[in-house]
């Protein structure tokens, strides 16, 4: 992206700050932002809520070294943790909201993960916060993959959702940023 994906912005909205946002607004809190020792973060709002910046244990070990950081920050606070990546523009507090009913549902399990056209997100879903030793452990076998969190689980729970869900694209490339700008829908 040549910079930060928590830095990009939208109507003056840092990307960062549009996630926890739509986390609040679907009634998540306290919130925990992971990042890389010594990253700097765009300013967030000074809004009455709980923000614990945890710093990932394992340097540049991708995604889920901030899993790990994340949900390990959380769990004195929660026992579950709606994870979403910072790089999604066009999320809502209502997109978040369906993947917590499906873990709230009689028939709930967490762990709770997005589904579209077949492919899982493991970066988009609702973790127990005692995995934290889980994503250690992968850590430790030098994995670096977040997938890893969700493999051999026997009672993975999904969230189905059309491969063109505006909510759930995602910006990993500056034209995916510049095509989200600019979609009808943001």
């Amino acid at each position: 992206m040549g910079q930060s994906k928590a830095h990009l912005q939208i109507d003056s909205i840092s990307l960062l700050q549009k996630a926890l946002n739509a986390l609040l607004g679907a009634g998540c809190h306290p919130l925990a932002v992971a990042c890389a020792p010594g990253q700097i973060l765009p300013k967030l709002s000074d809004n009455n809520y709980k923000i614990i910046i945890s710093e990932d244990i394992v340097k540049r070990a991708g995604p889920l070294a901030g899993l790990q950081s994340g949900l390990a920050a959380l769990q004195p606070h929660a026992q579950f943790a709606c994870v979403i990546p910072c790089d999604l523009p066009c999320i809502t507090p209502q997109a978040i909201t369906r993947l917590l009913l499906v873990a709230q549902s009689p028939a709930g399990t967490i762990p709770v993960c997005l589904r579209q056209s077949g492919h899982i997100n493991p970066l988009v879903t609702v973790y127990p916060c005692a995995w934290h030793a889980k994503a250690a452990t992968l850590l430790q076998q030098n994995q670096t993959k977040a997938l890893g969190m969700l493999e051999n689980v026997a009672n993975l729970a999904f969230l189905d959702e059309p491969e063109n869900e505006t909510a759930w694209l995602d910006c990993d490339t500056p034209e995916a940023f510049t095509a989200i700008l600019t979609h009808p829908q943001n």
